[in-house]
């Protein structure tokens, strides 16, 4: 399930496969990603904005991707064998040296630069943990604001299964995110676990790290963003975009480096905790539910 780090590594290895060199050949499955001619264009930059992906050309047209579930940038030299099969192929930017394919990617857009500062998913997004200026303090604020009314988005855009997936669909297209209890306005104050998850708080963040990272910060999955101080928010955004970083040079995902498992919780229920020995839950969090994986006794969840 690609999250942000995910994203960010392949913008920089397709960087280094296609900034500066002329498309020899463009090819589209769909009619509207040839609206306008790629050959002989030159692609000029390459840049990940959360968990999306643009691939901007010399005429100020960008080619704009989002993975989801499953989709995946590949890059090739000229005649190799590719590793998946050619009918799951949406685009392929192909130069002297590389060719790049996008597979199964169901988000992807040809878009003039007008358009690309116009396009939903960018216009709302958050500050971005892997971009180079995160902004901590507005990220703060937009926790701080995470309402069931106040901020409704695009979540998590992997799913560890189909039901995770449908919960995805369901965000995207506006549907209210479940909440945990009242505040004293009347509104419904969302979990950091569900906060974390909107794109339009913090990009990046996907059911991997947030499972992962609020193991790390000791922190209740299910605690009302309320509940939480500012420097303890402040920390844990800190601590996951450095951990996410750290990622950007490993090909596998990675927030637990030693002997054993890569991850701690993440995909472990009914495990034991490496660090108490207390049994993995995973639970179905927001409306509609997201699986949460997390220790009981490491993160002081209360037991109903």
């Amino acid at each position: 399930m690609p999250e942000g780090d995910t994203i960010h590594r392949s913008a920089h290895h397709l960087s280094l496969a296609l900034v500066g060199r002329p498309v020899l050949r463009y090819w589209a499955r769909r009619p509207e990603l040839l609206r306008f001619r790629r050959d002989r264009r030159v692609v000029v930059a390459v840049e990940a904005r959360g968990k999306n992906l643009l691939i901007h050309f010399d005429d100020d047209v960008a080619l704009y991707s989002h993975m989801k579930m499953s989709g995946s940038w590949h890059i090739y030299r000229p005649g190799e064998r590719w590793q998946l099969p050619e009918h799951l192929s949406r685009v392929v930017l192909e130069n002297e040296r590389f060719v790049a394919v996008c597979f199964s990617a169901p988000d992807i857009e040809l878009l003039t630069a007008d358009e690309v500062k116009r396009l939903p998913v960018l216009v709302a997004l958050g500050p971005d943990l892997l971009g180079p200026t995160f902004d901590m303090e507005e990220a703060i604020a937009r926790l701080r604001a995470a309402t069931s009314r106040s901020l409704v988005g695009d979540r998590d855009d992997g799913a560890d299964d189909a039901s995770d997936h449908a919960s995805d669909e369901a965000a995207r297209n506006g549907s209210d995110v479940g909440p945990s209890e009242a505040s004293h306005d009347g509104r419904r104050d969302r979990s950091i676990g569900e906060a974390l998850l909107d794109q339009r708080v913090v990009s990046g963040i996907g059911n991997v790290w947030k499972s992962e990272m609020l193991f790390l910060s000791a922190i209740d999955p299910f605690l009302p963003v309320s509940g939480i101080p500012d420097d303890s928010l402040r920390k844990l955004l800190r601590d996951t975009r450095v951990l996410m970083r750290k990622n950007l040079e490993t090909a596998v995902r990675t927030t637990r480096f030693g002997p054993g498992g890569t991850l701690w919780v993440y995909e472990r229920a009914g495990e034991p905790c490496y660090r108490c020995r207390t049994r993995i839950e995973r639970e179905r969090q927001g409306r509609p539910g997201r699986s949460t994986y997390y220790c009981v006794r490491c993160q002081n969840v209360p037991r109903i």
